[in-house]
């Protein structure tokens, strides 16, 4: 990244021969060259899927449906269990593709600004993902900013940086500043996230960080919360204790020398008993009913997942203040940080129970920690200030490295990296972006993260019931068909 103190110091010829660039623009094989650059240099995008709550399952039983084919084959039997378990199967994969992967979106086809660029003279309009660094775009009233650059030449130029720095307009100019500023008050520049009010300029692209991350946001890289690895864990328990207790039974059989066959056939019954085969099947099916519910209060769930996700979070970062709804999340064991474009003498004054409005961190703060201080630092401070896009990224990391589950509550675009980042992405905002990396839309009041959390818990403590439900089932067939086994007893079988 660009160092903005010398950018905004520079004269326009330094500024172009750093860049390596003129008033005419780029020329397109340049700006080719660079765009290579530029992306190689960035993350990757991560395109996966998830095929369900648990993926073992799924292999097992088709490990399962071959098993059973081949003891059918041998046995000159009907292939009835082949094709039940096969039918099982697929449907365990759709519906957990539907139940990880609903609402899933390609952000990068929201993502369609251009801009009119000049190239070698010439003025294109270029789209977002081609621009380049030492690119020459002409900013006019309405344009979304999604760059950081520094003003060669303007007209009336008034710009929002209300999401930057809270000032709803701010005057801009061309001329040089001589000396250290705030980034809210460096006149000569633009910065990303903020959007053109009035009159025109012409900009050197500096940086487009901001412009490559939004590329490359991935919905389907959230970080799952507890619920689904602990339910992975109890699945897999089971299975492990399937596992042994085939062993024994094994071991048992070669004493009393029966036949191998048998016992593989019999084994194979012992792990579809341990497994809740039905689980995937019940679990998309109650919340794709409760979400119905939840959604006639005017909310909009992204991913079914996300209604259990939600309930075991222990940390929501508001970009918002809304005193109430803090209060509630408090009383109910959730931390609660601010992420917010006010003051700090804003925030130094603020009086919530529960918050220590005695430190209060900025952006400029942030951006000369390591990541190890930071990830200290959240654990106390729990007011920031001035924020930029990558400020409430590397909070939300740090977040994370301490084991927290972490919502984000986001309400416009610069919102959008930090929602995507947490485990949990909420926003009250109508912006299309933020709102296709958002798991819940929650309407313009605030409060309504209260009303959700509380339907969302409903539909856990009943997913509960059944989880323990089917879990016991599974074990009272393990031990039914261990003794069974043991004991010699023949049981109905369909292979």
């Amino acid at each position: 990244m660009e160092n903005k103190k010398l950018i905004y110091n520079e004269s326009i010829g330094e500024l172009y021969s750093r860049f390596e660039t003129s008033e005419y623009g780029l020329n397109d094989s340049d700006a080719k060259k660079r765009s290579l650059k530029y992306t190689e240099n960035n993350y990757k995008k991560k395109n996966h899927f998830s095929f369900g709550v648990s993926n073992s399952i799924n292999i097992l039983l088709l490990v399962i449906t071959i098993l059973t084919a081949i003891i059918s084959y041998i046995n000159s039997t009907t292939y009835l269990a082949s094709i039940i378990m096969f039918i099982i199967v697929l449907l365990n994969v759709i519906f957990g593709f539907y139940y990880n992967n609903n609402g899933k979106k390609d952000v990068k086809k929201t993502i369609n600004f251009k801009y009119n660029v000049f190239r070698y003279g010439v003025k294109k309009s270029i789209d977002i993902a081609q621009l380049v660094p030492g690119d020459i775009v002409e900013l006019n009233e309405n344009d979304r900013i999604l760059f950081d650059g520094r003003i060669i030449k303007c007209e009336n130029f008034e710009v929002d940086e209300s999401m930057l720095a809270g000032k709803k307009a701010v005057i801009k100019n061309s001329d040089i500043i001589n000396f250290e500023k705030p980034t809210d008050e460096i006149s000569n520049m633009v910065f990303s996230g903020s959007s053109v009010i009035n009159g025109k300029a012409t900009i050197l692209i500096t940086n487009i960080d901001f412009a490559q991350m939004l590329d490359k946001l991935d919905f389907s890289n959230k970080k799952y919360s507890t619920f689904h690895e602990k339910l992975n864990k109890t699945i897999n328990n089971l299975i492990l204790i399937s596992y042994l207790i085939i062993i024994i039974l094994f071991i048992i059989n070669i004493i009393k020398k029966r036949s191998l066959l048998d016992v593989v056939d019999l084994s194979l019954l012992l792990i579809i008993g341990s497994i809740p085969v039905g689980l995937q099947i019940i679990l998309t099916i109650i919340l794709i009913y409760k979400k119905k519910i939840i959604e006639k209060n005017g909310f909009k769930i992204k991913r079914l997942s996300s209604i259990l996700d939600i309930v075991n979070i222990d940390t929501i970062c508001f970009s918002t203040i809304d005193e109430n709804t803090i209060n509630y999340c408090n009383d109910i064991g959730i931390r609660c940080l601010i992420l917010t474009n006010k003051s700090k003498e804003f925030l130094s004054e603020l009086n919530i129970d529960g918050i220590d409005n005695n430190i209060v961190l900025d952006s400029s703060e942030i951006e000369k920690m390591t990541d190890d201080e930071i990830t200290s630092a959240v654990k106390t401070c729990q007011l920031y200030c001035n924020l930029n896009y990558k400020s409430k990224c590397r909070i939300v990391e740090a977040l994370q490295n301490n084991k927290n589950i972490v919502a984000t509550l986001g309400n416009n675009i610069s919102d959008s990296l930090a929602v995507c980042e947490s485990n949990i992405g909420i926003t009250n905002s109508n912006n299309k972006i933020i709102n296709d990396v958002s798991e819940f839309i929650i309407g313009d009041d605030i409060f309504n993260i209260v009303k959700l959390l509380k339907e969302c818990k409903k539909v856990s403590l009943l997913i509960n019931k059944v989880l323990s439900y089917l879990v016991s089932e599974s074990l009272l067939e393990m031990i039914i068909l261990f003794i069974s086994l043991v004991l010699n007893i023949r049981i109905i079988n369909i292979m």
